[in-house]
This record gives structure tokens, C-alpha cells and sequence, in this order.
């Protein structure tokens, strides 16, 4: 029997199988194209794995926090097959992929900061320690508490992973409350949300994570949608920056 995953939340969608102990993955070639390819996407890697869709026994989907369109099209794009398959899914929080990822790939530093661009000066980030401890739990936060945890818990090497990277390095690499903190940036192979990295972290977790029908699926933004915000402050169609 095999599990697919499903991975929208980046600005890069994936699929990933696992199949008579197997690892296999997909990702599509544009950035932000999840909503034309990822559909046909699952039906290459299956159809290249020679997996049957009634040999899926359920799918797992990374539910966010992330971009709030990849989230709603890869929440909806699973609910979907998982009713017409009749199988169940496997949700999982981004942040909590990256936990696991991030202390296990990373030596010698004090701790991990995981940060996704929320926009406005805001991410989605945790920051751990060693041993899993949790420095700073999952949430919407903006970036300066993140700055600000860091510089109260007295951390002195701290290595920085997600796409929050990609806006925001300069901000922290010139933060004056991080002067002598030793900073590091995850390179790019290591930087994004990737399909079998989820599905690797829910083979490891298996026992301890739910499997849901889709009815109970339910996405995890964490906070308001940065359009709906800007509607009610009367700033739609202005430009924001980061």
C-alpha cells in the first residue's frame, strides 16, 4: 500500500510517494503554479512509480501555516481525492516539519529559528533548542519577537530556516539586538517546504498522528488573510513591501 503527499504552502508545490519502502518525489517547475500543476503533477508520479490510486491507503497534506492560496488549494485538492478514493488524510502542521528537520540537519548551534514570510514585518516561525525544546512555540509572530526571544534567552549561535529567509535576511543579519550572535542561513536545498520531507516526517511520526476523513480537514492559516486586512484598513490596491 502506498502514501502520497501533497506540499502547497511554499512558493514551490511537490508530491511525494512512498511505496514498498520506497521514497519517490515530483516538484513543479514554476512558483506558484500549484493550482494548474499539482493535480496532474500526482497523476506523472504515480503513473511513473506504477502506483494504482487503489493502492493508496491515505494522503497526507502539509495544512500550513504558508502562503494562504497553496494552502487552500492543497487542503481542497486532498479533501477531494481522499472522498472520491474513499481514504483518509494525514494533516500536518508545516512549522512542526521543520522542527523535526531543522535540529536534525543542524549541528553545533544553540538553537533552530524556523521563519515563513507572513508579510508586513510578520512570519510563521518557532524557534527550538536542542533536545526539541521549544524556545519560542509555533505562531504568527512579528519578526522583532523573534529578535527579541533570541536576545532575552541570551542565544549565541542560531541558524535560521524557510522562505522567511528569502525577505528577511538582512533584516536579521543587521539586527543590532543580534550583534555577536553567531547567524547562519539555511542554503537553498535546505531553505523550502518539499513534499518528502513531509512525508518523511509522518513515516517517522506514523503512530502518533491522526489520520482524518476529509470532512475533517481544516486549514491552518494562523492569522487573517493579508487581503482582508488591507480591505478593512482601506489599503487595498497600495503597495506593501515585504
Amino acid at each position: 500500500m502506498g502514501l502520497l503527499a501533497i506540499e502547497t504552502t511554499g512558493p514551490i508545490g511537490s508530491v511525494a510517494l512512498y511505496n514498498n519502502e520506497k521514497f519517490s518525489e515530483m516538484a513543479t517547475e514554476t512558483e506558484m503554479s500549484h493550482l494548474k500543476e499539482i493535480v496532474p503533477l500526482c497523476n506523472k508520479l504515480l503513473l511513473r512509480e506504477a502506483v494504482a490510486t487503489k493502492e493508496l491507503e491515505a494522503i497526507a497534506v502539509d495544512v500550513g501555516p504558508g502562503s494562504f492560496t497553496g494552502i487552500r488549494i492543497g487542503v481542497v485538492t486532498v479533501k477531494t481525492m481522499a472522498q472520491l478514493l474513499n481514504i483518509p488524510v494525514i494533516p500536518v502542521n508545516s512549522i512542526e516539519v521543520w522542527r523535526e528537520k531543522a535540529l536534525d540537519i543542524t549541528e553545533d548551534f544553540e538553537a533552530v529559528a524556523v521563519i515563513y514570510n507572513a508579510r508586513r514585518g510578520q512570519v510563521y516561525g518557532g524557534i527550538y533548542g536542542k533536545n526539541e525544546e521549544e524556545i519560542m512555540p509555533a505562531g504568527a509572530y512579528m519578526l522583532t519577537d523573534i529578535i527579541d526571544k533570541l536576545k532575552e534567552k541570551n542565544i549565541q549561535k542560531v541558524r535560521f530556516f524557510g522562505d522567511g529567509i528569502d525577505a528577511y535576511e538582512e533584516d536579521i543579519a543587521g539586527a543590532e539586538k543580534l550583534n555577536g550572535v553567531e547567524i547562519s542561513f539555511a542554503c537553498v536545498e535546505d531553505r523550502y517546504q518539499g513534499a518528502e520531507m513531509l512525508l518523511r516526517y509522518v513515516m517517522r511520526r506514523k503512530a502518533d498522528l491522526k489520520a482524518l476523513s476529509y470532512e475533517q480537514v481544516e486549514p491552518c492559516y494562523m492569522r487573517e488573510a493579508e487581503a482582508m486586512v488591507r480591505l478593512r484598513e482601506g489599503t487595498m490596491g497600495k503597495s506593501n513591501g515585504k
